[in-house]
């Protein structure tokens, strides 16, 4: 099986062409779909976040040489990109310079990399923790993620974890949250007379209104597309709500704008902030937005005593923070690379897993058989003496199977495994590929009978 990582990220592209490109999460599910029976794929785990798409996967490995293997990836990464353009609605050619394709220890590193707050474009933050987490929840709630995709996504969160607590990376880590308090500290000289308006009600806006509270920013109202979604968030800090529909009725008033929410189009668009503008009778607001895509219409720049910030104002002052923590990096880079070497071992031992179970069964076979003619001839029937002989032909199998299956394991580390493994095979007179094929039917008929279920469940 090969694990592969395919998408783009605000390090290959601007945040505007990763908005344009990333397929909404309610098509996620039936696009996967496709996608699985397209291209062969077993395993799947959409990752969408204000910066970044990205979509995780297996699939079954072919046996091939080296300068195969690499065409075939290349052949890959052509046709992931037509697909992706195509679902976006752009050209097939659109997404193909954005993108990048990673696999196997590769891909397991850049996954490494992005829980450990290595690829984030605030470095060392610990939100994406939190949404890759979600995304592999959703994936296997969903029976998206199977073994190997779900020990990844395990192992990459523990990396992050364990980064986080060993190095010196988060230490009080600029994050979007407490960028836009600064940025709203160094735009007015009263920050806590002034009005704030925050968009939204995810855990962007929740954190930022921590933050803006304990700087002693309590004017602040919540707009929410639920107002109950809304009340409940602002209730909790005893602040004001609004529905988002009726942000044109508080939006005159307000000082600071900061939005960030997931809704596929503009939010705030150019005609009502003139109107909001007129009545303020062009007294200077700051809006700040965090959203991707983006829900303050970028045109607003444009109007006079509007200030407009995005994510690309954000990321050029992040990039200059990056230089002043290389060692934290050097760090937390050599725990990456060596736990994503640790997750290439098991990735290798899994080839062998078959044949060991194989082997396993042949021996269990034959200590029955064995066993079954021993009980056959006794004269005298005696539980005591039965239990004893089971006990024994148990632990001789173990005994006589264990130095074997112990020297598999060992080669799953060895670049000529598949060498071992044929021997093995003649050796023991198993057929691999006849295992391969009864496992895929096994997995057919469950995923029949899911579907068979499921059928029944919506009758």
């Amino acid at each position: 099986m090969n694990v592969y990582v395919f998408g783009l990220s605000h390090n290959t592209a601007p945040l505007s062409a990763v908005a344009k490109l990333t397929i909404a999460k309610e098509r996620q599910p039936w696009l996967g779909v496709g996608l699985k029976r397209a291209f062969g794929i077993e395993e799947l785990v959409w990752l969408s976040t204000c910066n970044r798409f990205e979509i995780y996967f297996a699939k079954k490995e072919e046996e091939t040489d080296d300068h195969k293997e690499n065409l075939a990836g290349k052949d890959l990464f052509k046709q992931l990109s037509a697909w992706l353009a195509y679902c976006a609605g752009h050209e097939s050619g659109a997404a193909s310079s954005l993108c990048y394709l990673h696999g196997n220890q590769n891909a397991t590193t850049h996954l490494m990399r992005l829980t450990s707050g290595l690829d984030s474009m605030i470095l060392g933050e610990s939100q994406i923790l939190g949404q890759v987490k979600s995304a592999f929840q959703w994936a296997r709630e969903n029976g998206q993620s199977g073994t190997y995709l779900s020990r990844l996504f395990s192992h990459a969160l523990m990396v992050g974890k364990h980064v986080r607590t060993n190095t010196k990376l988060d230490q009080q880590p600029d994050s979007y949250a407490s960028l836009a308090v600064k940025l709203a500290l160094r735009f007015y000289r009263n920050p806590s007379r002034k009005k704030i308006l925050m968009i939204g009600t995810g855990e962007m806006i929740e954190r930022m209104m921590k933050h803006f509270l304990r700087k002693g920013m309590t004017n602040v109202t919540i707009a929410g597309r639920s107002h109950d979604k809304a009340a409940r968030l602002a209730g909790s800090a005893g602040l004001n709500a609004v529905a988002i529909g009726k942000i044109s009725a508080v939006l005159p008033s307000q000082d600071l704008v900061i939005s960030c929410t997931a809704s596929p189009d503009i939010v705030l668009d150019c005609e009502t902030i003139e109107k909001s503008m007129r009545h303020r009778k062009n007294k200077l607001v700051c809006m700040i937005d965090l959203a991707l895509p983006p829900d303050i219409d970028c045109k607003t720049k444009k109007i006079e005593g509007v200030y407009y910030y995005d994510l690309e104002h954000f990321s050029r002052f992040l990039e200059e923070k990056k230089i002043s923590q290389t060692r934290e990096v050097k760090e937390a880079e050599a725990v990456v690379r060596a736990q994503s070497e640790s997750y290439t071992t098991w990735i290798k031992s899994r080839k062998f897993v078959k044949l060991v179970k194989a082997i396993q069964a042949q021996a269990g076979q034959a200590q029955q058989r064995v066993l079954n003619e021993i009980t056959s001839k006794a004269k005298n029937k005696n539980w005591e003496l039965d239990f004893a002989l089971q006990e024994l032909a148990r632990e001789l199998t173990k005994k006589l199977t264990l130095p074997v299956i112990e020297r598999i394991n060992e080669a799953a580390q060895d670049e000529c495994n598949y060498e071992l493994l044929r021997a093995s095979e003649r050796l023991y007179g198993i057929d691999a590929q006849e295992h391969r094929s009864k496992a895929k039917t096994v997995g057919n008929e469950k995923m029949e009978n899911q579907t068979s279920d499921l059928r029944k469940k919506r009758l």
